[in-house]
């Protein structure tokens, strides 16, 4: 079978993974069967694990099952199904999403989800039967959703019948996932409010009002091509509602950042004095020991910030030398220094030379080879 919404990816190990997008409108963009259909040919092929990527608006409810029916199957059948909303998971879309293997459902922080009524393509006037199909669907959408989540099945209708969008908190909140992946990206609330009712001033504000059907204002605010003034005062003012919600949340979202870029700074700094803390200690341990010097200490500590680990082995591998061997050492040097040059000035006196015995003559001659190098004999006459 040839895939159109999915790309396999093959590991070091030789195991492959499938990544499925579920990008557009279902039924449109994404036809929710032949998504269903590549699903699983791609566990029939022996993949194991697929991941669903959603950025979608929603759609087809009856294309939507299909998606949602082949997951419960696969994962029935030991495929290992991870799902996360990477832009907008609504209304379809967010039920596919919700509807995920518990521990296996992602969004992504800046991403949203929505749920709402059912609804036919056009609004227009139902009959009883469109309207009884219609509840019974929305009741058959609380039932998938209360089962998914930790929200009553009454409780799902009130969000569905209110046109609820949900943040990435809330989401996880209300159990539609379980994890959220932190991006540092601004969180893309719902913004259709605000572009309605931008549309509909526009046309309020048009000097050829008269001319535009109301049917056409009808239709920006969601409602059927008859509905009344008064139903388009209620729709504008519910819309005003939403867009003020939506700008709260903003400047809350702004106060939040803020916050947590304050507290990153912090804890930064915090983090900078303890490293320094500890490599001074680290240090002042190792003068104390007697393996560095006091000369070199500030050298060391900065070498302990940048690498801790390497320069405590450096020091813990430095071997001790005891102060009474220093002392010796030093004045040993001092000493054979000092008979080196006693022996040089006798080189051009040769009958001070004569004066020494040859154990002097030998303890004097080693200590120049020491300084100086060999002695050359032949200048003594």
């Amino acid at each position: 079978m040839e895939f159109k919404y999915s790309k396999i990816i093959t590991n070091e190990s030789q195991q492959k993974t499938a990544n499925m997008l579920l990008f557009g409108k279902i039924g449109e963009d994404v036809s929710g069967n032949l998504f269903s259909h590549e699903m699983k040919s791609l566990a029939d092929s022996g993949i194991k694990n697929i991941n669903i990527l959603i950025n979608s608006p929603g759609g087809s409810v009856q294309e939507g099952y299909s998606i949602v029916a082949t997951m419960n199957l696969l994962q029935e059948n030991g495929i290992n199904i991870n799902i996360k909303n990477v832009g907008i998971a609504y209304s379809m879309a967010g039920i596919i999403l919700a509807c995920g293997r518990k521990k296996k459902r992602k969004m992504y922080d800046y991403a949203t989800n929505m749920m709402h009524d059912p609804k036919f393509k056009q609004d227009a006037i139902l009959s009883d039967s469109e309207r009884d199909m219609l509840l019974k669907i929305k009741d058959s959408l609380a039932i998938m959703l209360s089962n998914n989540t930790n929200k009553s099945k009454e409780e799902i209708i009130s969000l569905m019948e209110n046109e609820t969008y949900l943040n990435s908190d809330d989401s996880r909140k209300l159990e539609f996932v379980d994890e959220v992946e932190m991006t540092g990206k601004k969180v893309n609330l719902p913004q259709s409010a605000i572009e309605r009712m931008a549309a509909c001033a526009d046309l309020y504000n048009n000097k050829s009002i008269n001319k535009i059907k109301m049917s056409e204002l009808n239709g920006l605010l969601n409602l059927n091509p008859e509905a009344s003034e008064g139903s388009r005062m209620e729709a504008v003012k519910l819309l005003q509602n939403k867009a003020n919600k939506v700008t709260e949340l903003e400047n809350s979202l702004t106060v939040v950042n803020n916050k947590i870029k304050l507290l990153e700074a912090e804890n930064e700094n915090l983090k900078k004095e303890k490293n320094r803390v500890t490599a001074e200690s680290l240090v002042n341990d190792a003068i104390v020991a007697g393996k560095i010097n006091k000369e070199s200490k500030d050298k060391w500590i900065e070498n302990a910030v940048k690498d801790f680990e390497n320069t405590k082995s450096l020091i813990d591998s430095l071997i001790v030398i005891p102060t009474s061997i220093n002392a010796q050492l030093d004045k040993s040097s001092t000493d054979v220094k000092a008979k080196a040059e006693k022996f040089a000035k006798m080189l051009n006196t040769p009958s001070e030379i004569d004066s020494l015995t040859n154990e002097e003559m030998k303890d004097l001659e080693d200590s120049y080879n020491k300084v100086y190098g060999k002695v050359d004999i032949s200048r003594i006459n």
